[in-house]
């Protein structure tokens, strides 16, 4: 059952089989030889086998249940992948939305592995998550596991109240209060209690000049802290001015951290 090392053994044997003729045209000059030294017969009947094997696989979702969440974090599930004989260890599996991945496991002894992702599709669809396995598509076709499971969710997103404490320039502050609700966390004059304070800092990391261009590297951060909230991001920018490097960098930052620290600030 081990059939990542298979595949292994099966690729390198293929790099063989594609160096073979010209040696053995080297080695008939000097030694009489015949179809006893072909390499491409066991290539063809170790692929033969395990296509066969793989054929028996069975791939599933365990406990499968509809899940409905309200910020982009999908909770733990768990593949098991077994045939005739029971489960299956070491076997690759890995988890993707809109053709990127954003994990890859292998099935422990019991034949089971879980993922828990972060920064699933929340703001717009598809909700989808695909579930497939990690062999070479070619041969996965002739075996029926060529077709990923699929994992489908539902978001529910409600409204955040908090109150903005920002000593930032106004279109500065703005642009934070803008993006933070396109993550439905909305500025309430009357929700001092709630009160997050909004921090920019940037600086010049590198300056150098590209004919008559100045190409100047900023470090640009952005902190959000407040009760149980203290949310950091930092990114490199290259801008023509420190100004323009901190809009870049708002209007792009990855608020996903702070809407899972902030979740508690919204209700239905």
């Amino acid at each position: 059952k081990r059939y990542a090392d298979a595949f292994e053994k099966l690729t390198s044997l293929r790099m063989l089989v594609l160096k073979h003729p010209p040696l053995l045209e080297s080695l008939a000059e000097f030694y009489p030889i015949d179809s006893s030294f072909s390499l491409s017969s066991i290539n063809q009947e170790l692929e033969r086998t395990l296509i066969e094997k793989l054929s028996n696989i069975t791939v599933s979702i365990k406990d499968p249940q509809e899940y409905e969440i309200t910020t982009p974090i999908l909770p733990s599930f768990t593949v098991y992948v077994s045939d005739k004989e029971g489960p299956i260890p070491n076997f690759p599996i890995y988890v993707m939305q809109n053709n990127r991945t954003l994990g890859e496991r292998y099935t422990k002894d019991a034949g089971e592995v879980s993922f828990a992702l972060k920064n699933v599709n929340f703001d717009q669809g598809p909700y989808t998550i695909q579930i497939a396995v990690n062999f070479p598509h070619m041969i996965l076709k002739k075996t029926g596991l060529d077709k990923p499971l699929e994992i489908q969710y539902k978001t529910k997103k409600t409204k955040c109240s908090y109150y903005l404490s920002c000593k930032e320039t106004v279109n500065v502050c703005n642009l934070i209060e803008n993006r933070l609700a396109s993550k439905s966390f909305f500025h309430n004059p009357n929700n001092q209690k709630n009160t997050i304070q909004a921090k920019v800092t940037s600086e010049i990391q590198k300056a150098m000049k590209a004919g008559r261009n100045n190409i100047i590297s900023y470090s640009v951060s952005l902190q959000l802290t407040g009760p149980e909230i203290n949310f950091l991001k930092k990114e490199k920018v290259i801008a023509k001015s420190e100004y323009e490097a901190v809009i870049k960098f708002l209007e792009k930052v990855d608020l996903n951290d702070f809407s899972t620290q902030a979740s508690f600030l919204c209700k239905e």
